[in-house]
């Protein structure tokens, strides 16, 4: 497989390899930074290692007494919060 250049890596979601084509990858701490963010990725088939870049594009407006501030103030991640609000049961009687 020839390496995917960063536009094609982007519309993959960032979700292969860019070296190999595996969908075996390991992604490591976010670190931010003035503008965006970085993150380590690793592929666990071929071994290769890269940094994918995250850029700030913009806010999401959320009010204090927002259903979804309330979830993350109780420690719940945003993914979970998110699947509350978008309505999985199951999640939400865990939280409730």
């Amino acid at each position: 497989m020839e390496q995917l250049t960063d536009d094609q890596y982007v519309e993959k979601n960032g979700a292969v390899c860019p070296f190999c084509g595996s969908e075996i990858l390991e992604w490591g701490s976010i670190e931010i930074e003035q503008r965006g963010a970085t993150q380590e990725v690793s592929c666990m088939a071929c071994g290769k290692c890269w940094m994918d870049r995250h850029e700030l594009t913009g806010y999401w407006v959320v009010e204090k007494d927002d259903d979804y501030c309330s979830l993350r103030a109780d420690g719940i991640s945003h993914e979970d919060a998110l699947a509350v609000l978008a309505g999985d049961m199951q999640k939400k009687h865990a939280y409730r």
